[in-house]
């Protein structure tokens, strides 16, 4: 590596601490006084553990994007194109929520999460099954969307403004966004598409440890679950470059002045709300901290800057759970250093035992409902598409043996248990029940997140 690493003292630790909490790879940068004073990685970015990591390797960094949203706009917002005080609706006519929040929603509003604009359904197609439209986002946000009249955090905030920097620009945000921010930057290895993305020989693929090993991680992203609030990839080097930008830029102003307030949390990174995407709070009291994060299965990202230090660290983590802690570590052990801070609680051991106990943990998955035996008798009885107009495509279907279920592209969790089988887990909170009459299977209903939907045979 060209660069001397200022943090050698703790190279061997943040190694140990990697395996521990179960990270397959990792890729660092620290930025200081405007340069990269670290670029460093680490582990295998493949199941095979044959293809070790570099500062070029792409990570999927899932919410991260978000911040890379907000300085596009905020580079069209110099260039004049918009404004950040006009109303959502300026731009998008046809913008409304079920449940209104009590002022017009302005794209401020958007940028800095403030009044809590959120719809599970818009969510669950933009980010999981890929079965997003235009209509069914409109109809969703018409129908389920609600306003909570406060700071709170969430996807909707960016999948418009994504749709905003669509309108103003003419082009697709992904497109955009390479015109706007990627190109200027210098971010040559840097994409909204997920077909770029894994289509490379130099990407993490999405990993997780499971009973011991790493195995591949589900859902994996694909073009149509990526998504201005969640869909780019990146290495540590163009990390370099982004952070360096941030913090020199004069770009900062706007950018990192607090907009919205919340409830302030946290002891060390204390966190009270939000600027443009980022959000903010101090570090140990000492000073202004900007944070934004990004997970999802097999991956987690996190950008940290101390503004008025000119520091700022980023990681790329090929990993989930509590290879997601490993973001805090390291971030502490850098920044204690650069503040001279002596003496600190060490966060490592108790999270290394969180982490054994996590993954030493038989996995009992709770049943949501086992269908009628009846309906079991032969597979061919259940497989095929089901479609609902606005939730897309439910699908059954026997792949190498095993009975796979799929809302678009996102696998349900079955399990085979005493001839029937079983949707289990909870990650979307869901059960189908079927819909029966004259002993001939029609349907299923699908209820999650407290609504049920049909779901109709069509093939």
């Amino acid at each position: 590596m060209a660069l001397d690493n200022p943090y050698a003292q703790f190279t061997d630790r943040w190694h140990q601490a990697a395996k521990g909490l179960g990270a397959s790879s990792y890729s660092l940068v620290v930025v200081k006084d405007g340069k990269v004073a670290l670029l460093e990685s680490w582990g295998y970015r493949d199941l095979e553990q044959s293809k070790a990591a570099d500062p070029d390797t792409c990570y999927y960094i899932a919410s991260l994007t978000k911040t890379y949203t907000a300085l596009a706009v905020t580079k069209l917002e110099e260039q004049g194109k918009l404004n950040v005080k006009d109303p959502v609706t300026k731009y998008l006519p046809w913008f409304k929520l079920s449940k209104a929040p009590k002022q017009a929603v302005t794209v401020e509003d958007l940028l800095s999460h403030r009044l809590g604009i959120d719809c599970s359904q818009a969510v669950l197609l933009d980010a999981y099954t890929g079965e997003i439209t235009e209509d069914r986002y409109r109809h969703w946000l018409g129908t389920t969307g609600i306003a909570a009249d406060r700071t709170a955090y969430s996807n909707v905030h960016f999948t418009l403004l994504g749709r905003i920097i669509e309108k103003v620009t003419g082009k697709d945000w992904r497109v955009a966004l390479e015109d706007i921010v990627f190109k200027p930057l210098g971010l040559t290895n840097t994409t909204a598409f997920a077909s770029s993305m894994y289509g490379r020989d130099n990407c993490a693929a999405p990993l997780m440890m499971s009973a011991g090993s790493f195995q591949y991680a589900k859902p994996v992203k694909i073009d149509s679950t990526m998504h201005a609030a969640g869909g780019m990839g990146t290495t540590a080097r163009d990390l370099g470059k982004y952070i360096t930008n941030l913090l020199s830029s004069n770009l900062g102003g706007r950018l990192f002045t607090r907009l919205s307030t919340g409830t302030p949390n946290g002891s060390i990174r204390i966190r009270d709300g939000f600027a443009r995407a980022w959000s903010t709070g101090s570090y140990r009291k000492l000073t202004p901290l900007l944070t934004h994060g990004g997970g999802y299965a097999g991956a987690a990202s996190m950008v940290a800057m101390l503004p008025e230090k000119g520091i700022g660290f980023g990681l790329l983590v090929n990993g989930d759970g509590p290879a997601s802690a490993l973001e805090a570590i390291i971030m502490l052990d850098v920044f204690d250093h650069e503040l001279g801070l002596k003496g600190q609680a060490d966060l490592l051991p108790d999270y290394l035992i969180e982490a054994a106990a996590y993954y030493d943990k038989k996995p009992t998955p709770k049943t949501n409902l086992a269908f009628q035996p009846i309906l079991i008798v032969d597979v061919k009885q259940i497989a095929g598409t089901y479609t609902n107009k606005h939730l897309g495509k439910l699908t059954f279907e026997v792949v190498d043996g095993l009975f796979v279920a799929k809302l678009g592209h996102f696998t349900l969790d079955l399990k085979q248990e005493n001839g029937a089988f079983t949707l289990v887990g909870e990650r979307l909170g869901t059960s189908l029940k079927p819909i029966v009459k004259d002993n001939r299977l029609l349907g299923f209903t699908l209820t999650w997140y407290g609504r049920s939907d049909d779901f109709l045979k069509t093939s």
